[in-house]
């Protein structure tokens, strides 16, 4: 009661004081929770102190293209999309937020004879203030390179968790395209008449597990995610082209999360790059991460 009588002693005075002049009008805003960060390379995201939950989009890097093989004007496959995330987050700490973005794989070069499978996109990786690891949006597989007029295979686009991601497309018997990853294990290699490349562990690195070198084509590398994606099958004869690399695997921590999507991108952020078809495969689209508050 006696609150409530002040409050009102109170606003009957500045409301005269205003009135006649005697006091100044000021506007002073009140803290708020609301902006928003946009991140296309690495940084770190801020979380105001009047704030405790934010929606981040995220997107892996894309596959790059694979090289055209020149003597037979034949050209290379795409690489696979990132992953696409959306996930708001509830009941968080106050601070820094490391942002991680994912480059686009490198494209395949091309060659007369010996045409290269483009390299696997990376992850983009948001942490949370004790660097504990919050959303992972994989890499897209390598696309794979060309080879004696035979169609190369395009690389994976990243997977989901709990799901293989999409595994890169055979271009024939003999180069079969890498597996997707999953949620705990690498994607397997694909196949050929030599020995085809395969996924390596979480902290695997593009370019380090392609297809065979054997052959016209060459596969392309599989993309990096929580797991990585097998690298594409090479030619192994002389007959055919290369096959994709797997795509990575998502990750989201699930404490405090609300999932709205977790796939493989669908805009022009984390794209595949396209195959060659003049020359090398192009860069995969590079990732990007867009954080909301609340």
């Amino acid at each position: 009661m006696k609150k409530t009588l002040l409050s009102l002693f109170l606003y009957g005075f500045l409301s005269n004081a205003i009135a006649g002049g005697n006091i100044p009008f000021m506007f002073i805003p009140l803290p708020g929770c609301s902006g928003s960060q946009t991140f296309t390379t690495s940084g770190t995201f801020t979380l105001p102190s009047d704030c405790s939950s934010f929606t981040i989009t995220a997107y892996g890097g894309g596959g790059g293209g694979g090289g055209q093989e020149t003597a037979d004007n034949t050209a290379g496959a795409a690489g696979g999309s990132g992953g696409y995330i959306v996930v708001s987050y509830s009941s968080q700490t106050p601070g820094s937020y490391p942002v991680t973005i994912g480059v686009g794989g490198a494209g395949g070069a091309s060659g007369s004879t010996l045409a290269f499978g483009g390299v696997g996109g990376s992850k983009t990786v948001i942490q949370n203030t004790t660097a504990t690891t919050m959303v992972i949006a994989a890499g897209g597989g390598g696309g794979g390179g060309g080879g004696n007029k035979i169609t190369a295979g395009a690389g994976g686009n990243a997977g989901s968790p709990g799901s293989n991601g999409s595994n890169g497309t055979g271009s024939s018997v003999a180069s079969i395209g890498g597996g997707g990853a999953t949620v705990s294990a690498n994607g397997g290699a694909g196949t050929s008449g030599a020995t085809a490349g395969t996924g390596s562990a979480q902290a695997c690195t593009p370019g380090t597990y392609t297809g065979s070198y054997s052959g016209d084509g060459k596969g392309g590398a599989g993309g990096v995610g929580y797991f990585c994606g097998g690298g594409g099958g090479a030619d192994s004869g002389g007959d055919t082209s290369g096959a994709g690399g797997g795509g990575g695997s998502n990750y989201i921590l699930a404490t405090n999360a609300t999932i709205t999507s977790n796939t493989f991108a669908g805009s022009v952020s984390g794209l595949g790059g396209a195959g060659g078809t003049a020359g090398a495969g192009t860069i995969g689209g590079a990732g990007k991460v867009v954080i909301t508050y609340p």
